[in-house]
């Protein structure tokens, strides 16, 4: 196949000798350890042999022992990833066989023929949004034929077409497919040696303490050769580092060749069009997942998760006004980048796959033949698909510990909670979004006299004051990205921002410029958003509710200025209790506590405040009452004593906290809706 179709590109070549490269240093550098090691070992079991035959007795033999262990320790470090297996967990997949979906079956064998690669040694199901091929490897997987294994996620073929699931099937072999892609599995094979080598070595630190233990020469010796062994993994840390960098290049490049294989089988439009739901599918199934997760307590679990999600994407879809083909939500890339309007682009050299729209650009790029596509549901490719559904669903919640055994929730009590769920936490419709992360007063309204605006409602919430938004979230998220390489954190030397070049020592300079820029546009959205406080308070003049809407926009005023304070006091509080996590030493241990104490009382007198919230009857369960009612009914909490913490206690400060957390948001998020509600009743009283 490789001669006749699909050719690896200039990039693809580029990275392989790259990564090829890579490899050739781990090699020379793993081999000159080696030799040393060998050598050394040689020369301790010579050495301790000698020492044994020139004075036998039982201290020479322990003597000679301890010399012979302190270069065969070294050596079996370097030794023992050629016995080590990444055993793949099986334990939350289904195996199918050929004669329970021969319809699926057949379209396997027809990408294998065309990728031109082998069948696969056994096909599972799994529950998730996903589909991989995968096998067990070792060392000896770069040099022996190894049998590739394939998984179907049912939340995949629940929201795709036939055509689609083949595109991303033949996408999963085209990594297997040719001759080029073995260099990807040698740097994956080199990656997991050096590895093993740095951060799997659980067996062997047992196996050098009990030798160390036995008498204590060999404590020294076990010393001695623990050195030794961590400037070997000095060295190969720095080594892991070019190897990883290397893999992840080369792994972008071959995300990209095998969407050509894809592309080859099916065309370029279904891969496409199921990379672009792809994230709708996913939301929608973990959506779901969230919804039950609410319900253990309740000892609820699924009919059919998959049944559910479909209605979650649908729902969503639909809120968002996509356009549906063949009963799917059709989501395009300008609709994928309505929210990002980042100019920052630079290599995340630690990415393992390119971005979707990366992906997309490159497909559109290909000139394959269209295929006649298969536009049925993949699900039809299954022999009674709802079984299918069913019995994954089970699967899935027989590892929930419920408390005794569940009980189904109906689809059409899940759908009528969900929509429930779904008003309850949004805003009205009529804002377009504009509200979603902006406070609706970004100014105290007893500041401002008597002024009206001329503005309708379409022109302060028209698209290009809602594209000035996102845009606005956007280039905060520039800045701080810029901020995050400039002080190291993520490791970019130059980058393109808005088309032009940078470099690093630019960054300063440009932050400035765009904290300008967002500055400016900043103004504009708060001079919009007082223009929508004078429209809605001409609303209610109009309807004699003038004084209602002055009142409520002022509470939310008053009671909400401090929200950012709120949260950074919260933010304080669990980084200060971060010690708990880590060995400290015990006077340091009282004396944190000892400091948190007024940050409790501060905590203790919001707490009350928002017990007694009208907003938050019904949003306060029984559990989270009765924790904090716990907590405040306790002048002042004990979570350490002598050598040990209490950790009732100090489990109940951490569950306070995280109601604290939860309540400060939902009560800022609660008041927020209610000012939005009155003024979507003053629109649609006026019109």
């Amino acid at each position: 196949m490789e001669n006749n179709f699909i050719k690896p590109s200039d990039s693809f070549r580029k990275q392989a000798v790259y990564a090829l490269m890579a490899i050739a240093l781990f090699a020379l550098s793993y081999l000159f350890l080696l030799v040393v090691s060998l050598f050394l070992t040689i020369i301790c079991i010579l050495l301790g042999a000698k020492i044994v035959i020139a004075s036998p007795s039982i201290y020479t033999i322990i003597i000679g022992l301890g010399l012979a262990s302190f270069g065969i320790l070294i050596l079996i470090f370097q030794v023992k990833f050629l016995f080590s297996k990444n055993k793949t967990d099986l334990s939350h997949l289904i195996e199918i066989k050929e004669q329970q979906h021969p319809a699926l079956f057949a379209m396997i064998r027809d990408i294998v023929e065309k990728v031109g690669t082998s069948f696969p040694k056994r096909v599972f199901l799994a529950s998730n949004v996903n589909a991989s091929v995968f096998y067990d490897s070792s060392f000896w997987s770069m040099f022996l034929p190894v049998k590739k294994n394939l998984t179907i996620g049912v939340g995949l073929v629940n929201t795709v077409t036939a055509s689609e699931l083949k595109a991303i099937l033949a996408h999963e072999f085209g990594h297997f497919s040719q001759r080029s892609m073995k260099v990807g599995s040698y740097v994956y094979n080199v990656n997991n040696v050096i590895y093993n080598m740095l951060y799997e070595n659980d067996g062997f630190d047992r196996m050098i303490i009990r030798w160390g233990e036995a008498t204590a020469f060999f404590a020294i010796v076990v010393k001695l050769a623990i050195k030794i062994i961590q400037g070997i993994q000095w060295l190969l840390q720095k080594i892991y580092k070019i190897v990883n960098i290397r893999y992840m290049a080369l792994s972008r490049e071959m995300e990209f060749h095998a969407d050509q294989v894809a592309a080859f089988v099916t065309g370029h439009t279904p891969l496409k069009t199921s990379l672009t739901r792809m994230y709708l599918a996913d939301f929608a199934f973990n959506d779901v997942l969230n919804f039950y997760g609410n319900k253990i307590k309740e000892n609820y679990k699924s009919r059919n998760v998959y049944l559910e999600q479909n209605f979650v994407m649908q729902y969503l879809a639909k809120k968002d006004k996509l356009n549906f083909a063949n009963g799917l939500p059709e989501i395009t890339t300008e609709f994928m980048g309505r929210y990002n309007k980042s100019r920052l682009v630079y290599e995340d050299q630690w990415a393992s796959h390119p971005s979707t729209e990366e992906r997309i650009k490159r497909l559109e790029a290909l000139h394959f033949p269209d295929v006649t596509a298969d536009n049925q549901s993949a699900s039809k490719l299954f022999t009674d698909f709802d079984k299918v559904q069913a019995d994954l669903t089970n699967f899935l919640f027989s590892n929930v510990a419920y408390a005794t055994s569940p009980k189904d929730y109906e689809v059409e009590r899940f759908e009528r909670e969900y929509r429930d769920m779904e008003i309850k936490n949004s805003f009205p419709d009529v804002f377009k979004g504009y509200f979603d992360s902006r406070n609706p007063n970004t100014f105290n309204p007893s500041d401002i006299t008597n002024s009206v605006s001329g503005k309708t409602i379409e022109d302060l919430f028209s698209d290009e004051v809602i594209e000035m938004v996102y845009f606005s979230t956007s280039l905060e998220n520039d800045i701080n990205t810029l901020k995050a390489i400039e002080r190291g954190e993520l490791d970019v030397d130059t980058f393109d921002y808005n088309g032009k070049k940078y470099k690093k020592k630019q960054i300063p300079q440009l932050v400035l410029d765009l904290e300008k820029e967002l500055d400016a546009i900043q103004e504009k959205l708060k001079a919009n958003d007082l223009d929508i406080y004078l429209y809605f308070k001409k609303l209610g003049k109009a309807q004699g509710q003038e004084e209602m809407v002055v009142s409520v926009y002022q509470d939310f005023y008053d009671k909400d200025a401090n929200f950012k304070e709120k949260l950074e006091f919260i933010q304080n509080i669990s980084q200060q209790l971060a010690f708990t996590g880590v060995t400290t030493p015990f006077e340091i241990i009282l004396n944190n506590f000892k400091a948190l104490e007024p940050f409790e009382e501060k905590m203790k007198t919001h707490l009350a405040e928002l017990l007694g919230e009208p907003l938050l009857t019904n949003e306060i369960d029984a559990q989270m009452r009765e924790n904090i009612e716990k907590y405040l009914s306790q002048k002042k909490w004990i979570y350490f004593a002598g050598s040990n913490y209490i950790d009732s206690n100090l489990e109940l400060l951490t569950n306070v906290i995280d109601h604290y957390y939860f309540l400060i948001f939902r009560v800022y998020f609660l008041r927020k809706r209610e000012l939005l509600e009155m003024c979507q009743r003053l629109k649609s009283l006026g019109t």
